[in-house]
């Protein structure tokens, strides 16, 4: 049950006239909603813009860590070439004496070293993972993308 006083803040609330507001008022109004809207908008974009700084970072990372280990692998590559070039001479030498009866268990040895050849496999995991996410588009340096580009034509 009400009481008398209830009733009278009741009615005195729901009687009151509206205000009439002008043009300006919902104008001020629409400014402050864009203002807010066009705020958030920044915020979200600085934000996906450290986020990309961060990301394009750890690949950078990654990257140099593949390159590292790319040069390593390759400086002993090098190395096993020159070894088996020093092999291929001593058996062309050997094949082409006219002793070669007498070499024949080195020939055999020799030459099956010479064919007995692993390929350089390069580390490509973090390039990969670029192209295959699509973030190839996060790398600033242009000499990186271009370069790329150009090794991938090759």
């Amino acid at each position: 049950m009400m009481g008398k006083n209830e009733e009278v803040e009741k009615e005195s609330t729901s009687n009151k006239p509206k205000e009439k507001r002008g043009w300006a008022s919902y104008l001020k109004e629409f400014f402050m909603l864009f203002l807010a809207i066009f705020c958030g908008f920044l915020a979200e974009n600085y934000r996906e813009s450290l986020s990309a700084q961060k990301i394009e970072k750890e690949y950078m990372v990654s990257l140099m860590e593949d390159l590292k280990t790319d040069t390593t692998n390759l400086k002993s590559y090098i190395s096993s070439m020159k070894e088996r070039s020093k092999i291929m001479d001593s058996l062309a030498l050997m094949m082409l004496s006219d002793e070669r009866n007498q070499f024949g268990n080195q020939i055999y040895f020799l030459a099956r070293q010479v064919f007995n050849e692993e390929p350089f496999i390069y580390s490509d995991g973090t390039i990969q993972q670029l192209k295959n996410a699509g973030n190839l588009r996060l790398i600033k340096k242009e000499t990186l993308s271009m370069n790329y580009s150009s090794m991938k034509r090759k």
